[in-house]
């Protein structure tokens, strides 16, 4: 009677060691081919995201403006005292982006070092204070975009400075972050006779010459859709303004505070155009403490809001003369915008 030889048997059936060397370095070759493409993947699913929160706040914000008339002003100062206390163009339509807890008042506030009855913005009392600890310290989700680097929703420590994002800002009262914004408004094109003037006429842009202006509750104006003369289409209402760390010394890059708004192009401070990564020539050279660029995590340029709820990812070699043009609301510069 015959046997069979199993060792044998089990030699033919098992992996030799090139052969199992070989088996992984072609997996490892399909990994490394496939992960960029993941990468890219998950960057253009995000950039969407992104766009869809820069979409819903345009939806919010044309609720306000048809319902009032006009759009939020981009900074709005409310007298107190011999001083002014600002809010945001990002607190005024809260209600449409169900955040209907969050809302501005100016009911007369007692001992601002302890909490308030309720989420309330209370623009009598300081930002900073524990009074509106409940309000500043609330994330928004549609006010964060989801490649910043920076993207912990309050980004707070132990100092009180801000970079445009909202890095190290912190509540004094509490140690609790305040709740950041990826996202900017735009108050118009930079009135700057030495750098830019508007291409089709020749001459420097007025101040305020864009759609979400400072204003203060003793005068000012906001501005009205018929005001946008150049096309809803073609002016530039808010973009993106994540992710870089050089630190300011206000309280930019927070939604409750009222410096989010910033004219185009002027502080990029020698940035290439948007991001750092470009080649192309730098816009201006302003000081590291004036960081208000637009700028993002994104490949390649930013996302912006036009005025008719649209949204456009403006490119790093987008030419100067159309990315101010896109900043002023009436500069009759439509030709050129792209």
């Amino acid at each position: 009677m015959g046997t069979v030889n199993t060792d044998s048997h089990n030699r033919r059936n098992a992996f030799t060691l090139i052969e199992l060397l070989v088996v992984l370095a072609i997996l490892a070759v399909l990994i490394g081919l496939l992960l960029p493409a993941v990468q890219a993947a998950r960057e253009a699913s995000r950039r969407l995201h992104c766009s869809n929160n820069l979409r819903n706040i345009g939806l919010a914000m044309h609720h306000y403006a048809v319902t009032r008339e006009y759009f939020p002003a981009g900074q709005l100062a409310y007298r107190i005292g011999t001083g002014f206390k600002t809010v945001a163009w990002s607190v005024h339509f809260l209600d449409y982006l169900d955040q209907s807890p969050i809302s501005l008042s100016k009911d007369p506030v007692g001992d601002s070092s302890v909490d308030a009855p309720d989420s309330r913005l209370y623009v009598l009392a300081p930002l900073a204070s524990q009074y509106n600890h409940k309000a500043t310290t609330t994330t928004i989700p549609t006010y964060l975009c989801p490649s910043s680097a920076r993207r912990h929703p309050s980004r707070g420590s132990d100092q009180r400075i801000v970079d445009l994002n909202g890095n190290n800002m912190y509540d004094p009262l509490t140690g609790e972050g305040m709740a950041a914004i990826d996202y900017a408004g735009i108050s118009g094109a930079t009135p700057n006779a030495s750098r830019f003037l508007n291409s089709i006429t020749g001459l420097v842009y007025d101040d305020n010459n864009g759609v979400l202006l400072n204003v203060s509750t003793g005068g000012g104006k906001t501005v009205t859709i018929a005001e946008i003369t150049d096309g809803l289409s073609h002016t530039l209402l808010v973009g993106e303004l994540s992710g870089r760390g050089v630190l300011g010394t206000d309280f930019r890059g927070v939604w409750a505070a009222g410096q989010n708004c910033i004219t185009i192009p002027r502080n990029a401070f020698g940035v290439p155009h948007i991001n750092p990564s470009a080649t192309s020539p730098t816009f201006d050279a302003w000081p590291t403490t004036a960081n208000a660029s637009l700028f993002s995590d994104h490949t390649s340029g930013v996302n912006g809001l036009l005025c008719d709820g649209s949204t456009r990812f403006i490119s790093d070699m987008i030419s100067l003369s159309a990315f101010v043009a896109m900043g002023s609301r009436s500069g009759g510069e439509v030709p050129l915008a792209p």
